[in-house]
């Protein structure tokens, strides 16, 4: 059966475009070198540092939180899939924080903290929010195309794990692993063997 007359002329034209579309990277070509100030998406680089305002008037600075595991969260209030993890963020910021884990949402919203503080409030969020609408840290850590993004930070302020979309919290607890110190729990279980 020949082939219909508008996929034969545009035969070419597709051929050409999966060729380039799937060639692959030889050795003689190797990635670019990441840019650590700038890209968060290159695990052990150290994170970018930024002060920005909290949605209760204060302000936060990564830096002050060195020796801390720092879950940084890029979220919106128009995301619904933000909106739904951030119970089991919360979950998690009062079950570790004592752990050394402070977990950080920052807005990608262009409203105001007024505009925002009424989903903090009905989501019950008690960890520090805080607004980006320039986008400037949005923009250090390579820019945020994907919410939720979210960026963990070992204690030592290096980029330890980068993870785009929605997680649950067993997800989360998976990434913390090996980052925090052992609950005490686990302290308590590891003497009565």
């Amino acid at each position: 059966m020949p082939m219909p007359r508008p996929l034969r002329c545009c035969l070419p034209l597709l051929l050409a475009v999966s060729l380039i579309g799937c060639r692959p990277q030889t050795e003689s070509e190797p990635p670019p070198a990441p840019e650590p100030a700038t890209d968060a998406g290159y695990e052990n680089f150290p994170a970018p540092d930024f002060t920005l305002p909290t949605l209760d008037g204060g302000s936060f600075t990564l830096s002050e939180h060195r020796g801390e595991v720092v879950v940084l969260n890029f979220w919106a209030t128009w995301c619904l899939p933000c909106l739904a993890e951030m119970p089991d963020l919360e979950k998690l910021h009062r079950e570790l924080g004592s752990a050394g884990l402070q977990i950080v949402g920052i807005s990608q919203d262009t409203e105001s903290a007024d505009e925002l503080l009424p989903f903090a409030a009905e989501l019950g969020v008690t960890y520090p929010l805080l607004l980006d609408p320039a986008f400037n840290v949005s923009n250090r850590y390579g820019g945020i195309s994907v919410l939720p993004t979210t960026i963990i930070i070992d204690r030592e302020g290096r980029i330890a794990r980068t993870e785009y979309g929605a997680l649950t919290r067993r997800m989360m607890l998976a990434l913390l692993d090996g980052l925090l110190d052992p609950s005490p729990a686990d302290s308590t279980q590891a003497g009565e063997v």
